[in-house]
C-alpha cells in the first residue's frame, strides 16, 4: 500500500482534513487542494465508507460502466489521487481506503453524536461537553448537490443522528439553564424535521423554561395544525400534558375577561 515517507511524521508533516458537510473541501496545513468531481467521489466514498475493494469501488462510483471501464476509470482517479495529494490513498491490488492520520468532519461528527448519546454527564474533560460538541451538530448537510445513491443513503442516516443529537443536547442545555443555546439546538431540529414532536416538545420546553409563554403558544398551535394537515393526526398526550399548565392559564384568564 502506498503510505507516508520513511521518516515523516504527524509532528512535520501535518496531516489531511477533509470537509463533507456542506461542501467537499481538501486541505493540509491551511493549503486547499482541488480535485476534480471524478477523484472528489473516490474519497468521499472511502471517507463514509472505509476500506473497500477495488472491484466494488468502480461498481459504485461507476454502476452503468462495463466492469473493464470501470476499473480503468478506477485506475485513472487513484493516479490522479496520488499526484495530487501524495501519502492520502492507500491501495494496493485488492484494497483502497485512505491514510489513517485523515482527519474528516463527518467522523468528528458522529464520535460527537455517540458521545453525547452514552454520556449521562457530558463534560469539558471527557470531550463530550455539549457547548464543544453544538457546533458539529450545525454543520450543514452532507456534500449537497450529489445525488448518488450512496450519497443520498449517508445524508439521511446523518440527518436522523444529527436530530436525535440536537434533542439530547438541547434537554441538558436546558438543565443548565442556557436556554439560548438550547433554542438554537431545539429550532435546528425542529427545522430538519417538522412534523418530529419529539423535536417539538424539546423546543416547547425551551419557551417554558424562559417564561416565554406566547412563543409556547405558538409553536404549539403551529405543529398541531400541521400534522393534522399532513398526518391527519393529534399532538399526543405528552405534548398536551407540557401545555395543559399555560392552556388552562390562557382559558382561566379568558372567562374572567368575560364576566
Amino acid at each position: 500500500m502506498t503510505a507516508l515517507p520513511a521518516g515523516e511524521s504527524l509532528a512535520t508533516d501535518p496531516r489531511w482534513s477533509l470537509q463533507l458537510f456542506g461542501s467537499w473541501r481538501l486541505s493540509r496545513a491551511g493549503a486547499v487542494h482541488a480535485m476534480r468531481t471524478r477523484e472528489q467521489r473516490l474519497v468521499a466514498l472511502l471517507a463514509l465508507q472505509g476500506v473497500r475493494r477495488r472491484s466494488y469501488v468502480a461498481g459504485v462510483l461507476w454502476p452503468e460502466s462495463t466492469e473493464t471501464h470501470a476499473g480503468a476509470n478506477l485506475r485513472a482517479a487513484t493516479c490522479r489521487v496520488d499526484q495530487i495529494a501524495p501519502g492520502l490513498l492507500l491501495h494496493d491490488r485488492r484494497d483502497l481506503s485512505l491514510s489513517t492520520t485523515l482527519q474528516v468532519d463527518v467522523h468528528d461528527f458522529v464520535d460527537c453524536v455517540w458521545c453525547i448519546s452514552a454520556a449521562q454527564q457530558p463534560s469539558p474533560a471527557t470531550g463530550c461537553d455539549t457547548a464543544t460538541c453544538l457546533p458539529l451538530l450545525l454543520r450543514g448537510d452532507l456534500l449537497p448537490g450529489w445525488y448518488d445513491d450512496w450519497v443520498i443513503y449517508e445524508r439521511a442516516r446523518l440527518q436522523q443522528l444529527r436530530v436525535q443529537a440536537l434533542e439530547v443536547t438541547a434537554a441538558r442545555l436546558i438543565e443548565r439553564g442556557d436556554t439560548a443555546a438550547a433554542l438554537i439546538a431545539a429550532s435546528e431540529a425542529v427545522a430538519i424535521e417538522p412534523l418530529r414532536e419529539s423535536a417539538q416538545r424539546v423546543l416547547i420546553r425551551v419557551h417554558l423554561h424562559d417564561g416565554n409563554y406566547h412563543a409556547a403558544l405558538r409553536d404549539y398551535h403551529a405543529f398541531q395544525s400541521r400534522i393534522q394537515r399532513e398526518l391527519g393526526i393529534a399532538p399526543s398526550g405528552q405534548i398536551q400534558a407540557l401545555m395543559r399548565p399555560i392552556l388552562h392559564r390562557r382559558h382561566a384568564t379568558a372567562s374572567r375577561a368575560r364576566i
